[in-house]
């Protein structure tokens, strides 16, 4: 980030599986308000589509609820297709807030990226993700992983 930012005062990037963020400002308990959304080329289904609303919708709203503000599962479409989805609060924000920033990243990945096979909403303070394969392992997720499909 040195590089990539010098002489800033603040920065964010992200990793597969971490970020870092810095400020010469305290961040801790306030919702970052700037997201990116991030979309697959790929096309979709309107079952995928659908199936994958409803997982997505469903992890965003398990995940405040969660002592580590997380969630993770997939669901099945037809009878070969899964989508997976995984949805993060940093544990800085109460659990309004983290569902307040879910909500948001969800708004507006699902409206950018609604005929997608995969996408992704960064923000500071949460995060979510959903793709056509299985990118996370859910057996090391500190959390139940919920499996929509079944």
């Amino acid at each position: 980030m040195r590089q990539m930012c010098p002489m800033r005062t603040r920065g964010i990037i992200w990793y597969e599986q971490c970020e870092l963020r810095y400020s010469n400002q305290s961040f801790f308990g306030t919702v970052d308000e700037v997201g990116r959304t991030f979309c697959s080329l790929e096309d979709s289904s309107v079952a995928y589509a659908s199936a994958t609303l409803d997982l997505m919708t469903k992890l965003v709203e398990e995940a405040p609820n969660r002592p580590l503000f997380s969630a993770a599962g997939n669901q099945s479409v037809g009878r070969t297709e899964s989508s997976y989805g995984l949805v993060q609060c940093t544990r800085d924000l109460s659990s309004e807030d983290c569902r307040s920033c879910l909500t948001k990243g969800m708004v507006e990945a699902s409206s950018t990226c609604r005929m997608r096979r995969g996408w992704r909403y960064l923000s500071g303070s949460c995060n979510l993700r959903y793709e056509k394969f299985a990118f996370f392992d859910a057996s090391s997720l500190s959390i139940a992983a919920t499996n929509s499909g079944e």
